[in-house]
């Protein structure tokens, strides 16, 4: 039970017990023995009768003024999350290409040296997100064109929209290997926020690891 309620109940209790016995003193001394009507009873008389008034009216009174001091949980003023929004999204980022295998143990760590060559992934923003399920989007990977059911990233969301992953098509486990996904950041969309998510994906360039690895490093922030 919380504070207010038992300040409620208290008081009542309070009010109740003292509103009982005014009336019998008043009684006493309206109807007692005519003695009872000198000066000083007179006085005591008039003053019960002011408590009485006054205890009647803090008994009306106090309902409402503790009961308006229970909890409410105050209306949030921040803007809902939306779903994943379809359309552009301006792109940074990088491929970093090595020669044979390497390790990393992810977006803790940093990018690994010994890279052979890059690609600037800025050079194709925006790409286009398509809805392709309530919650999944289809974007274009790292430097490879959108081909539906071809190699491409699927986010997805959850139920609110406050978390994603992300995954790829079936054919990108069939012509790569060793895929590690990590979503190093997510901003979901709201009325007054653009959505943006930073993914990071190793993979090797053929079944087995029988490629060469690379890192891409992709930031992409709705237009």
């Amino acid at each position: 039970m919380s504070v207010n309620l038992l300040c409620f109940f208290g008081l009542r209790a309070i009010i109740s017990y003292f509103s009982f016995l005014c009336p019998i003193a008043l009684y006493v001394i309206d109807f007692g023995d005519a003695s009872c009507l000198k000066l000083p009873f007179m006085r005591i008389h008039l003053r019960l009768k002011s408590v009485l008034a006054i205890l009647l009216l803090l008994n009306a009174t106090t309902f409402s003024s503790c009961m308006n001091d229970v909890d409410i949980a105050p209306t949030s003023t921040q803007s809902p999350t939306l779903p994943l929004p379809a359309g552009p999204y301006k792109v940074t980022g990088m491929i970093y290409n090595y020669n044979g295998s390497i390790t990393w143990a992810g977006p803790s760590a940093p990018i690994p040296s010994g890279y052979t060559s890059t690609v600037d992934l800025s050079v194709y923003s925006p790409k286009i997100a398509g809805s392709i399920a309530p919650v999944t989007l289809e974007i274009a990977f790292a430097d490879i064109p959108l081909l539906s059911g071809n190699r491409a990233y699927y986010v997805s969301s959850n139920i609110n929209y406050s978390a994603i992953s992300f995954d790829f098509p079936a054919v990108m486990y069939q012509q790569y290997s060793n895929i590690s996904r990590y979503v190093v950041s997510y901003v979901p969309a709201t009325a007054t926020q653009k959505a943006s998510f930073h993914l990071m994906t190793k993979y090797n360039t053929l079944p087995g690891g029988a490629g060469n690895d690379r890192i891409v490093d992709e930031y992409l922030v709705q237009m």
